[in-house]
């Protein structure tokens, strides 16, 4: 199965073994929405026009969430298009799809569990791929660098590998997540001005989710 990188940020905000959601509705859903412009920005879907976005029509995206988010977004600020994306609607329409490919049981997360369905579990390559990242130091990809940075402004790092060395973990994600300039490899695009650039400020932004 595969997953947006607000999807597979959503089932990692679920607690383990429940699947019950680890932080505030609010939360979720603002890193939901960077998550997806972020997407958005990594497949050059939008771009920079000025201080606003600007949705390129030459790039076709075949999946509908992201279409409409493209669509809500264009014309708007970073800071408008993630706050645009917060309200109520897109976090419950991204669960909802989860629970119809299976992911979940149910979308009702911010309630008691369980969950998650009986069988091998759509969240399980992403939790490998973080363990071998933050654990065994294996290089991550652009997309893998921002989920982490993601991750480690909602603090959740350390806690999605509970039996690993805690401090490593720590170094480790931070080390990622100060590192992670979407599109850094292409030099074109990866300026401190870049779009990809301004929204991981944004994202690193100290307390940003969690005031």
């Amino acid at each position: 199965m595969s997953l947006l990188l607000a999807e597979e940020l959503t089932l990692l905000c679920l607690d383990d073994e429940t699947g019950q959601a680890l932080l505030p509705h609010g939360a979720v859903a603002e890193a939901v929405a960077s998550a997806l412009v972020f997407e958005l920005t990594l497949r050059s879907t939008l771009k920079r026009s000025g201080k606003r976005l600007e949705r390129d029509t030459m790039v076709t995206i075949r999946d509908d969430l992201l279409s409409d988010a493209a669509d809500r977004v264009d014309g708007l600020s970073v800071d408008d298009a993630i706050q645009t994306l917060s309200r109520p609607g897109t976090l419950e329409t991204l669960l909802h799809r989860l629970a119809s490919l299976g992911a979940l049981t149910d979308p009702d997360v911010w309630t008691p569990g369980p969950h998650w369905p009986t069988g091998p579990r759509a969240d399980a390559p992403v939790r490998s791929r973080l363990e071998e990242i933050l654990v065994r130091d294996a290089d991550p990809t652009q997309r893998e660098a921002v989920l982490i940075s993601l991750l480690e402004q909602l603090g959740l790092t350390t806690r999605l590998l509970p039996h690993a060395d805690q401090g490593h973990v720590g170094a480790r994600a931070a080390k990622v997540a100060g590192s992670a300039r979407p599109l850094r490899n292409r030099p074109a695009t990866a300026t401190p001005g870049s779009l990809a650039g301004h929204l991981l400020d944004l994202v690193l932004a100290p307390g940003r989710w969690l005031r």
